[in-house]
């Protein structure tokens, strides 16, 4: 629908869709477009006035909550409260029962410092973080949207956390146990804390995950046998689990 508040639109007057519209550079259906129609005889009277807004508001209000409605569900736009609410649907918590702890900037810290340390918020206990950040929780929402997906294999974990996870090494040691590892530290304190946490470590039902690593110092590969490359390495190189 197209609204024309002019004759010298470039519209022609019998064009489709087109209708005239002295309050075409109001935003449709508000409570200021539907005021424009009063008549003159009307929207001068300030009882008449009223008595329009108050009838019509609630519908406004209504149609304007109703077009913006998809927005509210839009991940790369979602903060706050509706971002916490976006992640509780798609299964991802907002708020930690352990708190995070060593991950507040602090100076002189060579891990800690400028574009490392998480700042301490308002309302952030001293002892530890509890709630997750909302450019972390965003990150964590999209790799849970990806895992919601799985489908039980190696392979397809790997998809869905080398997004965030740099140097993930994933070992099945055949026998009922799973290991989670990682060859490097992460460039934000809170992933790292979380990995060893466990909060990524998926198995499935009736496999026991082994406690996570990260190797020391950071960059070194884990050890085992028959292989050579960024992950695994041999004796005197390998970092053992």
């Amino acid at each position: 629908m197209t609204f024309v508040d002019s004759w010298d639109s470039s519209l022609d007057w019998d064009t489709p869709g087109a209708y005239w519209d002295q309050a075409a550079q109001i935003t449709p259906y508000s409570s200021e477009y539907y005021l424009a129609l009063l008549t003159s005889e009307y929207n001068q009277q300030p009882a008449a006035v009223t008595t329009v807004l108050i009838s019509v508001q609630p519908f406004a209000d209504s149609i304007l909550f109703l077009q913006n409605l998809p927005n509210y569900f839009e991940l790369n736009t979602a903060v706050g409260d509706q971002l916490t609410k976006l992640g509780a649907l798609i299964g991802v918590a907002r708020f930690l029962e352990t708190p995070i702890t060593g991950i507040y900037f602090a100076l002189d810290s060579s891990t800690l410092g400028l574009d490392q340390g998480s700042m301490q918020g308002e309302f952030d206990p001293t002892s530890g973080l509890t709630e997750i950040p909302d450019d972390i929780y965003l990150m964590l929402i999209k790799v849970q949207i990806a895992l919601n997906r799985w489908n039980g294999t190696i392979p397809a974990l790997y998809a869905a956390l080398n997004s965030l996870l740099t140097g993930l090494v994933i070992q099945d040691f055949g026998n009922n146990t799973m290991f989670y590892g990682l060859t490097q530290t992460q460039n934000n304190p809170i992933i790292n804390q979380l990995f060893l946490d466990g909060y990524f470590s998926l198995a499935p039902a009736g496999v026991q995950v082994l406690p996570p690593v990260i190797t020391s110092p950071s960059g070194t590969p884990f050890f085992g046998l028959d292989a050579e490359n960024s992950a695994i390495s041999g004796l005197d190189i390998g970092y053992m689990i």
